[in-house]
């Protein structure tokens, strides 16, 4: 099973590919899970395997992150400090009858 799931994997099949194709042909395989388990064991002993995953073993970023800058723009001025001109404009004032 090993020799099997060391074959795809270098031909850089998913875990989730491995046993469904595995499954297809009358193999029988194990999880995706074990195959991940098998694959994260292979890396802490200084194997390669992680690099034919698609993330290549890269942990994903969680979000609510202190240090996570998305959606923020820099130098940013409120709308309360915005010039006079802006409230003048035909566009404005519809909308602010809209509302």
């Amino acid at each position: 099973m090993k020799q099997y799931v060391d074959e795809f994997l270098k031909k850089d099949f998913g875990p989730e590919q491995i046993a469904g194709r595995a499954k297809l042909e009358g193999k029988e395989c194990v999880s995706t899970e074990h195959i991940y388990q098998y694959v994260w064991k292979d890396k802490k002993e200084g194997g390669n395997l992680h690099t034919h995953l698609r993330h290549k073993g890269r942990r994903y970023r969680k979000r609510g992150n202190v240090r996570d800058s998305r959606g923020i723009i820099k130098d940013r001025i409120d709308i309360s400090q915005r010039p006079e001109i802006v409230d003048r404009k035909k566009g404005w004032v519809i909308w602010k009858l809209i509302r």
